[in-house]
């Protein structure tokens, strides 16, 4: 069976997030993850994303042109394509840079969901099916009523 795993947890989210900052008014999307700042390209104060975007259906369709495409830079300290002056203790979280430096694109994995066993598989088993639905439904509420009984 393949392993299941929980979500990531809404504080861990990352990818393409709004930021809305507040001192110049400005908002722009860039690659980044809950709770993580980056700086204002039109005022370098440290903004937080506002949330994470969902991803485009058809992202290929809706890419520039290759002569249209800008290189990502930013203020982050570790940033491939830094720009001047940058911000001590930034972190680029854009994936050119991230594979650069050899990183996982990755920000947060989701972990292995461990089961706690209150959930039922089934109160029906394979020789079950071909009986009628409200004996195997009688049968099912005096076992839970057999079960409170002993408890």
């Amino acid at each position: 069976a393949l392993p299941i795993y929980d979500p990531v947890p809404l504080i861990h989210l990352w990818g393409i997030a709004l930021f809305n900052c507040l001192n110049c008014n400005t908002s722009f999307r860039t690659h980044g993850q809950m709770g993580e700042g980056t700086v204002c390209f039109n005022c370098r104060r440290i903004v937080l994303p506002t949330e994470i975007l969902p991803p485009r259906r058809n992202e290929a369709e809706v890419r520039r042109p290759v002569h249209q495409v800008r290189a990502h830079r930013c203020y982050a300290e570790d940033c491939c394509n830094r720009r001047e002056p940058y911000v001590a203790g930034m972190h680029c979280l854009h994936p050119s840079t991230r594979q650069a430096r050899g990183l996982p694109l990755q920000l947060h994995f989701s972990l292995r969901h461990e089961p706690t066993g209150s959930t039922v598989n089934t109160c029906v088993s394979q020789g079950d099916l071909m009986e009628n639905e409200d004996d195997i439904i009688r049968r099912d509420l005096e076992r839970i009523e057999e079960e409170d009984r002993k408890s």
